[in-house]
């Protein structure tokens, strides 16, 4: 029960076996044609690529994800304050990335959110019958978009990145045959047959205007959409005129986060110089959410070797180290079945 399939899970540990072999080709022609080149990664799964081209020809690949972008607008919405003028930090891998610190014209914002979870569960904000004049309706009304996050936060006091819909897929034991608050994952929430619907009309409307042989409506050019795009020129132009602006990139950890693995491509705050970027140290990460992302990293780094060498059985561990399916015997005919599926995308196996 995947509501997305892109980065963890059966979906995310096949993907990777698709994606790996087709961007390895790419990374070998740009270190072969220009390796001077910026070269930004947006193909999902984020973590396994970056890794698997930084591990296997070198690349200096840096992955960008507008996941935390997003989350820190969607909780400077929440406050009712411009999203300009909130900060963050914000560490873990992409789709888990745990926002640590929020603030608000230099003031912690935690403390708001805090008060209100513990006067009342997660669990029954969406139950709750909110009154307009309720000093807390906004949260009320927010926290029961994403249950799962806020429930997260309330444990560990930091807000899980980007939205429930990507976060459950971390935690399968979490949400058994799928079930998730009254609903079930991937089917009546989350469904992601509408996202490639979406997707695909967006993809043919934008067809449709690459070919269009009217002039274009000006308001595509004064009113640019949001979207993962939305931060690249803003970095680029950092990087060339050393504006020493900070972003959230997924580049590799070489200590960065001393409780996290040195080769571990990590989603952090790193500042974009005239040299590229370099990543804050942050020395307080806690412990409890290292263990989280630990965790992951083990699967991710199966995840990968099985996708380099074309090697069925790591591939079963991925699945087994993943933890959405615990049975080995289920695992090898998942395997056995996706690697059929999808023959003709991975000469690594074939």
């Amino acid at each position: 029960y995947q509501p997305v399939g892109d980065t963890v899970g059966p979906g995310g540990i096949s993907r990777a076996m698709r994606m790996i072999p087709a961007m390895k080709d790419i990374a070998e022609d740009i270190i072969k044609l220009c390796p001077n080149a910026l070269f930004f990664n947006y193909a999902n799964p984020m973590t396994a690529i970056c890794r698997a081209l930084r591990k296997s020809v070198g690349a200096d690949v840096i992955g960008l994800c507008i996941g935390v972008y997003e989350a820190e607008e969607h909780l400077a919405k929440i406050l009712g304050v411009p999203h300009h003028e909130v900060t963050s930090i914000a560490i873990g891998i992409n789709h888990l990335t745990f926002i640590i610190d929020f603030r608000y014209k230099g003031k912690d914002m935690f403390p708001i959110f805090k008060q209100r979870l513990k006067e009342k569960c997660i669990e029954d904000f969406a139950k709750e019958k909110v009154k307009n004049d309720s000093p807390f309706s906004w949260l009320i009304k927010e926290t029961s978009k994403n249950p799962f996050a806020w429930t997260l936060f309330n444990i560990y006091g930091a807000y899980p990145a980007p939205y429930d819909r990507h976060i459950v897929e971390f935690f399968p034991e979490r949400f058994p045959n799928g079930k998730y608050y009254g609903k079930t994952l991937g089917v009546d929430i989350f469904s992601f047959e509408k996202t490639i619907e979406s997707g695909e009309l967006i993809y043919t409307e934008m067809t449709r205007l690459s070919r269009a042989e009217t002039p274009l409506d000006e308001k595509i050019f004064s009113e640019p959409t949001g979207g993962e795009h939305s931060q690249i020129l803003e970095i680029i132009d950092s990087i060339y005129m050393d504006r020493r602006k900070i972003f959230s990139v997924n580049l590799p950890n070489e200590g960065t986060i001393s409780n996290l693995p040195p080769y571990a491509i990590l989603e952090m705050p790193a500042v974009a110089t005239g040299t590229g970027f370099c990543p804050l140290h942050i020395r307080d990460f806690p412990d409890c959410l290292a263990s989280i992302i630990n965790k992951r990293l083990s699967c991710v780094e199966l995840t990968v070797d099985a996708a380099l060498k074309g090697d069925r059985k790591l591939m079963v561990e991925a699945m087994l180290a993943d933890g959405a399916v615990k049975d080995q015997n289920i695992a090898e005919k998942l395997t056995d079945e996706l690697l059929k599926a999808h023959k003709e995308f991975l000469p690594q196996f074939f």
